[in-house]
């Protein structure tokens, strides 16, 4: 007797429309319904990340680890709320589903966060709340129309739609930027330059903090992290992948420093998460991460 196999697990990335370019990064989107996903495939791993993020839990529970020992017992975590507001998280993050899930994340800039809702991420960094603590009239209108619609897809376009005129009255005026952390940097450092009437270092380094809620240092290590993801991939593929040559071409002192800080954004060593990147149900985040080169 024939037997079906249990559908795999949906995993998207969502780009946003011109339009909201230099306001959404992007939306993260997983579907594990029907899946039958063992306990320990339901780990989550997130890379430690500049971005702001609103996410919604349409159908299932997921509880948020605060440590490493909750690892072995991550029912005992804390449990999101269906719909929550993530500031800029400075180390790796992990999560894990009870049981099925339907979720979405909508990543945006954390410049433009405090532009749309005039509050400082800097008082968000490390902290995940109630989205009813950020946002109110109608960007919480439009986070409540999100949920309702009851799909990420759906729910991604009617936020597209209904941000795009809130996000043309408050963007400000900045240079047109790609489509990868790195260049979002180098638009924050522009912009930092030319605004404002105070050219010193120490002006253009409070105006920085002030829009994405940590320096400018601390910005570059996701840079180069991102550099040294892109890199690892390209050379995975073509069969060459040499960590000592890859942290010498990109400017670390050695590779037990790029070592460092690899794992300082991600949780892993370099090694380690090349060799779970592929496979492993809890780095689907990092594959999506991976479509954008």
């Amino acid at each position: 007797m024939e037997t079906t196999s249990p559908p795999r697990a949906k995993a998207k990335l969502l780009l946003p429309a011109a339009p909201l370019a230099n306001c959404l990064f992007g939306a993260f989107v997983r579907d594990t319904r029907g899946c039958n996903l063992a306990v320990d495939q339901r780990f989550n791993h997130f890379a430690s990340s500049p971005l702001c993020s609103v996410s919604w839990f349409f159908e299932g529970q997921c509880h948020h680890l605060e440590n490493r020992e909750q690892m072995s017992e991550p029912a005992s975590a804390p449990i999101f709320p269906n719909l929550v507001f993530s500031g800029p998280y400075q180390q790796p993050q992990t999560s894990w589903n009870a049981g099925d899930i339907n979720a979405m994340i909508l990543a945006f800039y954390p410049d433009a966060f405090a532009a749309l809702t005039g509050t400082s991420v800097a008082d968000y960094t490390n902290r995940s709340v109630p989205v009813e603590e950020v946002f109110s009239d109608d960007l919480l209108q439009v986070v409540l129309d999100v949920f309702e619609a009851g799909d990420a897809e759906t729910g991604f376009q009617l936020a597209e739609k209904t941000l795009t005129p809130l996000w043309h009255k408050a963007r400000p005026d900045h240079p047109v930027f790609g489509h990868r952390v790195a260049d979002w940097c180098r638009s924050l450092g522009v912009r930092a330059l030319t605004s404002g009437v105070g050219k010193s270092t120490r002006q253009i380094e409070r105006r920085i903090r002030s829009w994405a809620g940590q320096s400018k240092r601390n910005l570059m290590v996701y840079v180069r992290s991102e550099q040294a993801f892109q890199h690892a991939l390209t050379a995975k593929a073509e069969g060459d992948l040499n960590l000592a040559d890859m942290s010498a071409e990109l400017g670390y002192s050695d590779q037990a420093h790029m070592g460092r800080q690899i794992r300082s954004i991600t949780g892993f060593s370099p090694a380690d998460f090349m060799k779970r990147y592929d496979h492993e149900e809890a780095f689907w985040s990092f594959r999506l991460m991976g479509e954008r080169f």
